[in-house]
């Protein structure tokens, strides 16, 4: 920056006589000719925590200089004798916007910081321009942190006060300086805790209005409780920094004790004083105690009426150091006393503690006079007798005793009391002798009671009487049933058969305990219709009685006793009928006629020997080993096929699936049944019906699908085996077609040519099976390969093979070599049809490896359709294991979709022929049609029917059909 002053100079006259203008420009040079000055220095703060050695961020306020800024402030420096603060320079942007650089003091710290040590310093802040220097005094105030706790002066703070004194009292101030300032040395005071913990409720503390905090009594105490005698309290002071901090300090009380209990005076035992005894009789034992300390030793006590007493110590009291005062005196008769001249006598016992101030405390006795037993009380009779209604109400009066006593006053008062046999039944008014009913009398229970009443005075002098009341009777029982509990009876019992005897008692006499009985007539119960009751409690039968129906009685009997007032009772009994051998057991599940072994109960052929099948249940009506029923099976077309537990009806399979497998159809099962009664045993028998159905997913490669991993790997190898196979025989078919072997179609040759070609396809050859394999690899290979509508169908479903008895399953069995593939369908040559197999010609046969329309493999659009078929399969597909030689059932090429063997062929194809018109479906082979490819042939009128393709009619007698 430079300070300079440019203008234009205009010349009027040069010598050449023309006006010249010239630009001038004036630079004035700064000289170094001001001093640097401090502006007005405020003090500035800094916390006692800053951490040091180190920078504290404190910007010291620059100095000014009037000069320009080469000679302006250059550098600054710090003046500090304590040696705590330094200084550091830092260069620093003006804030107008120049790029210029201007040095800025700020304050660091060499040494920690203590305000409670020196809370604020004085440094010199010296500015320098090279040529002038001026400093200021700047003025550093150290900020409190709050690192000081309160400390009590001193900890442990002892006070005492009497017991006296009330609540406010001031037991003492508390006192606990804070080193720091502010609010950090705040101090405020709170009660921790005290010990002994109940007299927390004594004591608190709080400011006064000057500030000082006191610890004052809240409650009075009392010396004599001796857990109030003394106590500490733990004091919390706290001042309120952030955090705060805290400390304790305990303040020890203790309770002086005054005087301010009197004696107490207490009688611990009173004795009777008999007239005419001598001097010195005991009277009484009295206990004087006195709870404060300092009466301890100064009691005195004294008699201070009736000088006919007197009034002794017992011991020396209480030992020197007791907490508190107890004292024994003993109260003697001073001379003889007569009753009929005074009665009682008065006495009054004083005590005085002797202590500042004094208490005292007086007690005034009764002392009674007791006279002597002269005479004893007397009945007026020795007996007594009295007769009474057995039902005599309670608290009603029997009788009536006296007794008389010559003494006066309590000696010639009388009491009366009854004895053991007398209270069970009676009480007795104890003066007025009156003999009360007391609970219930039971003339049955006992005729007459006899028992003693004692009469007995105050002096135990005592006289007795005898007396007996007579109870007389009261028809107050019913009848009580005495007969058995129960009877039995053998059903079917002839009418006339006794079970027994029913009896009653009544215990009241007379007629009152005359009873007759009879049997209930209830319309209702049973038990009237087959039994009767005699007047001698004869139970007998009425007429014969079925187990079955009825195996058990209850007989209602009715008791009347003969009194004026009639009481009667019911009594149940219970009749058992035991039980004969006579129901025979029948058919209960499956109900007989039924059939077993469709819907949710299916009974596949492959099932293991043992397995169960359902459980035979067959009821008896009879009891026990009567009821209990055995099976058997009888004979029947199922008896070798089926096994039954003996006991438990248990149904289940006995042939062997591996080795005699059954056929699939419906049996008759006949089951004999028979209980075990005794003597004799007797038999029933009912039938049902079985199904039995073809396993699902049958054949071996079923049973290779359930045979685990090891199934699985045999699995895997099959499938690799066919696709080997079928590679060959697309190969061979290629090579027949090549070698332009042809077998006519016989489409007009008569029923000769095709007998012919039967012939020569009855020993079919190893290029005919080569050639039938290579069939099958060209379907899958031209489905692959199609386009516009027939992809579109193929590209969005699958093929499916149909699993059960596959040509793959086929070969797996035993004469593989005569099981050879063969598809139901086939293009024909000369059309776009897809027609029969075995109305096709051989020659176009042996084309269809390389010439479309392909054969047709069934396409399932969804999933869904592949469940219904399957299903659909499952249900209507006959056995298709293949049998042993000695077995074999009719031939049939619907067998799985697997092909028959040569022998099968022959019968099976004319059943075919026969029954394809009225068949629901074309016989099951591995391929089928496709969806887009059936329905183009039911367009051209083939008969098919939805996605399935039907068989199509005959065209020809002498059709040839490939194997």
């Amino acid at each position: 920056m430079e300070c300079r002053l440019d203008f234009s100079v205009l010349i009027l006259s040069t010598p050449g006589g023309r006006e010249a203008r010239r630009n001038l420009r004036i630079i004035l040079a700064d000289e170094n000719d001001m001093r640097p000055t401090f502006p007005s220095l405020v003090p500035v703060e800094l916390r006692e925590d800053a951490p040091a050695p180190g920078p504290t961020g404190l910007r010291l306020t620059p100095a000014d200089d009037g000069d320009g800024p080469a000679n302006r402030v250059s550098n600054y420096s710090l003046l500090d004798p304590s040696g705590t603060f330094g200084l550091e320079v830092v260069l620093e942007r003006l804030t107008n916007g120049s790029q210029s650089r201007v040095p800025v003091p700020y304050l660091t710290l060499l040494k920690a910081l203590d305000r409670e040590l020196l809370p604020q310093y004085q440094v010199t802040l010296v500015a320098t321009d090279g040529v002038h220097s001026t400093s200021a005094v700047v003025t550093i105030r150290v900020g409190d942190v709050n690192d000081n706790a309160p400390v009590f002066e001193p900890n442990l703070m002892e006070s005492s006060f009497p017991e006296t004194e009330l609540a406010g009292y001031e037991i003492r101030a508390l006192t606990a300086p804070d080193k720091d300032f502010g609010e950090n040395a705040n101090v405020t005071f709170a009660i921790g805790s005290v010990n002994p913990p109940s007299l927390a409720e004594h004591f608190r503390v709080g400011s006064e209005s000057g500030g000082l905090w006191v610890l004052f009594l809240a409650r009075q105490l009392d010396f004599e409780a001796p857990e109030q005698r003394s106590a500490e309290v733990l004091v919390i002071a706290s001042d309120q920094g952030s955090p705060p901090r805290s400390s304790t300090g305990t303040v020890r009380i203790s309770v002086v004790d005054a005087n301010d209990n009197k004696p107490v005076i207490t009688e611990l035992y009173s004795y009777n004083l008999e007239e005419h005894q001598p001097p010195r009789v005991l009277v009484k034992t009295l206990q004087v105690t006195d709870a404060d300390q300092i009466s301890v030793g100064r009691v005195n006590c004294r008699i201070e009426s009736n000088n006919m007493f007197r009034l002794e110590p017992n011991g020396s009291g209480a030992k020197p150091g007791a907490q508190s005062e107890r004292l024994t005196f003993s109260l003697f008769s001073a001379t003889s006393f007569d009753y009929e001249m005074t009665q009682e006598e008065l006495v009054t016992v004083g005590c005085i503690d002797n202590a500042s101030p004094e208490k005292v405390t007086r007690v005034e006795y009764r002392v009674p006079i007791r006279e002597t037993n002269d005479f004893g009380p007397v009945f007026d009779q020795r007996n007594y007798h009295v007769s009474v209604p057995e039902d005599l109400a309670n608290g009603l009066t029997v009788q009536v005793v006296k007794a008389v006593d010559q003494d006066r006053d309590r000696f010639g008062e009388v009491h009366y009391e009854l004895d053991e046999a007398g209270s069970a039944n009676f009480s007795v008014d104890a003066r007025s002798g009156r003999i009360e009913v007391r609970g219930r009398l039971d003339r049955e229970t006992a005729e007459s009671l006899r028992f003693t009443v004692t009469a007995r005075d105050y002096g135990g002098k005592s006289d007795t009487a005898t007396v007996v009341v007579v109870l007389t009777d009261v028809n107050d029982c019913s009848p009580l049933y005495t007969g058995p509990p129960a009877f039995q009876v053998v059903e079917n019992s002839p009418p006339g058969t006794e079970l027994g005897r029913v009896s009653f008692h009544d215990p009241d006499s007379g007629a009152n305990g005359s009873v007759t009985f009879a049997m209930l007539s209830d319309t209702h119960n049973v038990a009237n219709e087959f039994l009767r009751l005699f007047s001698n409690g004869s139970l007998v039968v009425a007429k014969p009685i079925d187990r079955e129906a009825y195996a058990k009685f209850y007989v209602e009997i009715e008791a009347r006793d003969q009194g004026r007032v009639s009481r009667s009772s019911t009594a149940t009994v219970q009749v058992d009928v035991a039980d004969v051998n006579d129901c025979a057991p029948v058919l209960e599940q499956p109900s007989p006629g039924s059939a077993v072994g469709s819907e949710r109960t299916i009974v596949y052929t492959n099932l293991p020997p043992g397995s169960p099948i359902l459980t035979v249940r067959g009821a008896d009506r009879d009891l026990g080993d009567n009821g209990t029923v055995e099976y058997r099976l009888g004979a029947s077309n199922a008896s070798g096929l089926l096994s039954i537990g003996l006991d438990t009806g248990r149904l289940a399979t006995a042939w062997d699936p591996e080795t005699a497998p059954p056929a699939a159809g419906t049996y008759t099962v006949l089951v004999l049944m028979r209980d075990r009664g005794r003597p004799r045993q007797l038999s029933g028998r009912g039938e049902f019906q079985i199904r039995l159905t073809p396993p699902p997913g049958g054949g071996p490669l079923g049973r290779l699908g359930s045979a685990g991993f090891n199934g699985l790997v045999a699995l895997v190898a099959i499938v690799v085996g066919t696709a080997v196979l079928a590679t060959a025989l697309l190969v061979a078919i290629c090579r027949v077609r090549a070698s332009g072997g042809v077998v006519g179609r016989g489409g007009g040759s008569g029923g000769g040519a095709g007998g012919a070609r039967r012939r020569q396809l009855a020993a079919p050859t190893d290029e005919d099976e080569e050639a039938g394999l290579k069939a099958a690899a060209a379907a899958a290979a031209a489905a692959s390969t199609a386009s516009g509508p027939e992809a579109s169908a193929a590209s969005s479903t699958y093929y499916a093979w149909q699993h059960p008895g596959s040509p793959l399953g086929s070969m797996l069995r035993d004469g593989a070599e005569k099981q050879m593939y063969r598809p139901l369908f086939v293009p024909d040559c000369n059309s776009s049809l897809l027609l029969p197999m075995d109305q096709m010609g051989t020659a176009c046969i042996r084309q269809l490896g390389c010439t479309s329309p392909r054969p047709g493999l069934q396409v399932y659009p969804s999933q869904s359709d592949v469940m219904a078929s399957r299903q659909y399969h499952q249900q209507h597909q006959p056995q298709h294991e293949r049998r042993r030689s000695d077995e074999e059932d009719a031939p049939s090429i619907h067998d799985s979709g697997r092909g028959g063997s040569v022998e099968d062929f022959k019968t099976a194809q004319q059943q075919q022929q026969q029954h394809h018109h009225q068949s629901h479906h074309p016989p099951m082979g591995t391929f089928t049609v496709p969806a887009s490819v059936a329905s183009r042939s039911a367009g051209s009128g083939s008969g098919s029917s939805g996605r399935r393709l039907a068989r199509q009619p005959d065209t020809a007698a002498s059709a040839g059909t490939m194997i």
